[in-house]
């Protein structure tokens, strides 16, 4: 049973900067305590990953292996059942949760894993909201971890420079990663990359106050 749950756009963009085993790292488990939409496969070609500095078949080389060694979940019967109906309040509440997030956050639930790292913020704003009418979802509370916060974390364990070049050779990836490390410039400041990322997780927290974890 997996621990850590993550989904396809931390999948996609871990595997073009080429983070995805420090990311398994910063998270404290092993690739075979990650798990995985099981559609993940099928979902992530080679064009989604058209960004990578160094070009996109060697991130699909990369993101084929990883998916290798973690866990594909498929969503139970009961998962399902759960999932549709956080769709359909999400639908009721017009608020966006794809089907993709809406069945990690039923797997989460049921499964009771640690951390579901996303890189989808409206699902983070979605549970935020749907919560109050869905009590069981309260047990999600602190378990979303976005990208910004696992590079954060990536950032002390391997150092700024190290984390930058890796953004910063992929241009087009993610524009909010990309104002934080000031790929624009020549060099950065270790001190303007930490407030930058930083003030970025303060805003998330105002709209979400309850549902973002740290690690």
């Amino acid at each position: 049973m997996p621990i850590v749950l993550v989904d396809n756009d931390i999948l996609a963009k871990c595997a073009i900067y080429s983070l995805m085993g420090e990311v398994v790292a910063a998270l404290g488990v092993t690739t075979h305590q990650v798990g995985v939409l099981g559609s993940a496969r099928f979902v992530l070609s080679p064009k989604r990953l058209k960004t990578a500095g160094d070009g996109q078949g060697n991130a699909y080389h990369r993101l084929t292996l990883f998916l290798q060694t973690v866990e594909a979940v498929e969503p139970n019967q009961t998962e399902t059942a759960l999932a549709a109906e956080l769709e359909r309040v999400a639908i009721e509440r017009n608020v966006q949760l794809d089907v993709g997030e809406s069945q990690l956050c039923a797997i989460a639930l049921i499964r009771a894993t640690k951390w579901l790292c996303t890189g989808d913020k409206r699902a983070i704003f979605a549970v935020e909201q749907l919560r109050t009418g869905i009590a069981k979802l309260k047990a999600l509370d602190g378990k979303f971890i976005c990208l910004e916060a696992l590079v954060r974390a990536l950032n002390h364990t391997h150092g700024h420079a190290f984390v930058r070049n890796r953004v910063c050779a992929s241009r087009g990836t993610d524009k909010t990663l990309e104002i934080c490390f000031q790929c624009h410039n020549t060099v950065a400041e270790i001190d303007e990359i930490d407030e930058g990322i930083s003030s970025y997780l303060r805003a998330l927290a105002v709209r979400a106050p309850h549902v973002p974890g740290t690690l």
